[in-house]
Formats: structure tokens, sequence, C-alpha cells
């Protein structure tokens, strides 16, 4: 959506795959509903428990039962038309509503246009996500901010030696790199939350960094009695 629909509402018709209720045994997955009965493996849960303790310690894990691919019923007859899974995938089409007001990566929910359930249970809902092109922060701004936040720890500590040295310039290279490719995805509609969303990469690479900059902090200082150079001037 563009700044304009997300202030005033938008409406957008789709086409897509779904599982529907099959119409010929109504979402049983048998011809005759008394022929369906709870599967004898896992008495209906549609789920095993598996004992792994013996490998490791490892303990109680659950799986899909294998006899009844976790349906938990077992069809004696099952459908011509579905192949016994209750339900069919077929086309749909839908228009989902998106309210004014709503920002990037918001959702919106169509009841009962999701997939239908198994053993004739309701369908779920359709989720619409809203795309807001001046908010989406992707691509080489995204990682632009990050590599800005991965450089920023680095060039405060080379800047500490109170002089710009070799150091300080192999950290300023990515640093400048990464504005670079921030600025060029900086057009003028881009939006508040753009901004604060590259805020949040930034520091993302600031913590991703951190923990390097502490080790290299505590090596400068286990090293400075050892050689005759201020450990900052590199």
């Amino acid at each position: 959506m563009f700044n304009e629909q997300v202030k005033s509402g938008a409406r957008k018709g789709i086409k897509y795959r779904r599982y529907e209720s099959c119409d010929h045994c109504h979402g049983s997955g048998s011809v005759s509903s008394e022929h369906a009965h709870a599967c004898p493996s896992c008495g209906g849960t549609g789920t095993m428990d598996v004992d792994m303790s013996f490998l490791f310690g490892g303990g109680m894990f659950q799986m899909v039962c294998p006899e009844c691919n976790g349906s938990g019923r077992v069809i004696s007859d099952p459908c011509p038309e579905c192949g016994g899974s209750g339900r069919r995938q077929v086309m749909a089409e839908t228009v989902i509503e998106f309210p004014a007001g709503m920002h990037d990566g918001a959702t919106v929910r169509v009841k009962g246009m999701g997939h239908a359930g198994t053993n004739g249970a309701a369908a779920g809902d359709l989720v619409g996500r809203a795309r807001v092109a001046a908010e989406r922060l992707e691509g080489k701004a995204a990682h632009g901010f990050k590599l800005m936040g991965m450089a920023a720890p680095f060039l405060l500590l080379a800047l500490m030696g109170g002089a710009f040295t070799f150091f300080s310039a192999l950290c300023l290279i990515p640093f400048c790199f990464g504005a670079g490719m921030v600025l060029k995805e900086v057009p003028s509609h881009r939006s508040f939350i753009w901004f604060k969303r590259g805020l949040q990469q930034f520091a993302n690479g600031c913590m991703n960094s951190l923990f390097y900059v502490l080790l290299l902090m505590w090596f400068a200082s286990c090293t400075r009695g050892m050689y005759f150079y201020r450990p900052f001037l590199w």
C-alpha cells in the first residue's frame, strides 16, 4: 500500500488455493461415517509418545502417528473424491479490507476463508498482511543500518586513543559504506517508522559487535605492560 491508501484504507481482491470440506463425504473422509473409527495405535489422539531416554537421556518426544497420519481415525472405506482426507484443494477468491491507519506488517483476518480442518472441522481464518512501501525496511538499507551498527563500537574504540590512526581508518571504511547504502534508500517519502526500524537494526549491529570490542579492550589491557606503544595507536 502507498501513503494515501494507509490513511484512507484499501481493498484487495486475491485468488489463492485453499482446502475446503469435501462435498461428497461432508468432511468425514469416509463414504459411511460409521466405518470411521478411532485409530488403535494412538487412541484417536493423532500423536504417539516415543521414549528416547536410552539415547543420551533424550526423554519423551511426540511424533505423528504413522497409521492415521495425525487424523486420529482409521477409515476402512475412504471417500473416492478426497481420498479419505475429508477435504480437497480448490481455487478461492475473496476481498481483504485493510482499515485506515494500518502500518506495515499489520494483519487482517477474514473469518472462515482459511483451510478447512480435518475430520470435518471448521475452516480457519485467512490472514492478510499489510505491506506499506514507505515503512518497510529491507534490502540494502537494512544491511546498511546493521553494518553501521557493527562498525560503530570499533570506531569508538579506535578514537579512544585521542588521535586518528590506521585502525580508525579501517573502522571508518565499513561505517561509511553502510551509511552510503542507507542514503541511497532514503527518498523523501520515507516515514518515521522506517527510520525507527533502521535504528533497531543499528542497535542489533552494535550488540553483535560489542562482545568483540570488549574482548579487544581486555586483550589491550593485558598487553599494556608488555609493549612500549599505546594500545590504541595502531
